[in-house]
């Protein structure tokens, strides 16, 4: 994706979403396309707020059927920061009792630093 094309970028990722509304892998795909988008300037108001919607939906989701959230998880705690809600980054990133991250989730070091 290029910086120009976000915005098809955008349209094209909504419409693949809208064929498989159930796809983390398209959630985190758009969600991906909203976090670049806001920094530029082109940016959208709700860029971040859908970004994080979608995130949490694809790790929620890859919970439920017990997959992989590498990458998503930590495109949201990215994507909390910058929303600046760090109660919602401890709750993702910690384990319980603090946090509901999974014991493989809190040990990734991407996860405790908040990088790709």
């Amino acid at each position: 994706m290029r910086g120009d094309n976000l915005e098809s970028a955008a349209v094209h990722c909504r419409r693949a979403l809208d064929l498989e509304p159930d796809n983390s892998f398209r959630m985190v795909e758009l969600a991906q396309v909203f976090g670049r988008r806001s920094i530029t300037p082109a940016a959208q108001s709700d860029d971040l707020t859908e970004a994080r919607r979608l995130l949490e939906r694809a790790v929620q989701q890859r919970h439920r059927w017990d997959g992989s959230t590498e990458g998503a998880l930590e495109q949201l705690l990215r994507t909390l920061g910058l929303l600046e809600d760090f109660e919602a980054v401890l709750s993702y990133a910690a384990p319980p009792p603090v946090g509901r991250a999974r014991a493989e989730e809190a040990a990734r070091p991407n996860v405790l630093s908040g990088t790709p």
